[in-house]
């Protein structure tokens, strides 16, 4: 009976997928940071850090292409002419203060006065928006922009008696338009594990005086590391000691 070994090279597209993986990872979508700043109608607000820490929730935007249908000859083609943009969601935790929601209150009441029914000006009640994407490192990877941004709704909260659940509320972010930005993997420093026993000491930034000659790591140290610690214990290695022991003798 003829035994059938498949090739090698079909699973090597598996491999280089688990290879892939293991060395460049994949993106969490819980590792993001959101910046943005009060618009001109809102004015100061002082808890701006809190407010965007209890950013629960929020999407990276897309967009859309509305097509329009042309016949030349033949079949009919879709054919772009316009780009458009959906809104985003975020979802915030509400403080014991309501402080978040009252910041959002504000917001809405600066686009239109709720006694006059009056608009403020375009330029007054936007502003724009950042969302930072982060690696497991903590190191930016994708940076999202968007444009003239403003609260084009607030979802309701509801209240009752039976949940315990944490209050959170939803926002719909309106926007002109978006640009986003990838930043490649910075290369690791890989610091050896005995050279911060060698770094110039500074104070202040400053170079210590007469510690001048502790920069430099030994050829000794790498080459016989026991013969370069008994020459540290017999005083004869004073090239790195003398600096070291006139810092605490006073001299």
């Amino acid at each position: 009976m003829a035994i059938f070994n498949p090739p090698a090279q079909k699973n090597s597209g598996l491999r280089n997928f688990i290879s892939t993986i293991k060395t460049e990872g994949l993106m969490r979508s819980s590792r993001y940071a959101v910046m943005m700043t009060p618009p001109k109608s809102v004015g100061s607000f002082t808890n701006m850090r809190k407010l965007l820490l209890f950013c629960s929730e929020i999407s990276l935007p897309g967009q859309n292409l509305i097509t329009n249908q042309i016949r030349q000859y033949g079949e009919i083609r879709e054919v772009p002419s316009e780009k458009t943009f959906d809104n985003i969601s975020m979802t915030f935790y509400v403080d014991n203060n309501m402080e978040v929601k009252l910041f959002f209150d504000r917001w809405l009441d600066s686009i239109q006065n709720p006694y006059t029914r009056t608009f403020e000006y375009y330029e007054n009640y936007i502003t724009d928006l950042d969302i930072e994407v982060e690696d497991l490192k903590d190191r930016k990877r994708y940076s999202v922009k968007l444009s003239e941004c403003y609260p084009k709704s607030i979802s309701p909260i509801s209240l009752g008696y039976e949940t315990k659940e944490v209050m959170k509320l939803q926002v719909s972010m309106n926007y002109k338009y978006w640009r986003s930005t990838a930043y490649s993997t910075p290369k690791e420093v890989k610091e050896s594990q005995f050279s911060r026993f060698f770094q110039m000491p500074t104070i202040n930034g400053n170079p210590i005086p007469g510690m001048s000659q502790a920069q430099s790591v030994p050829a000794e140290y790498t080459n016989d590391f026991n013969g370069f610690q008994q020459q540290v214990n017999t005083g004869e290695t004073q090239n790195i000691t003398t600096g070291i022991t006139s810092i605490f003798s006073g001299r």
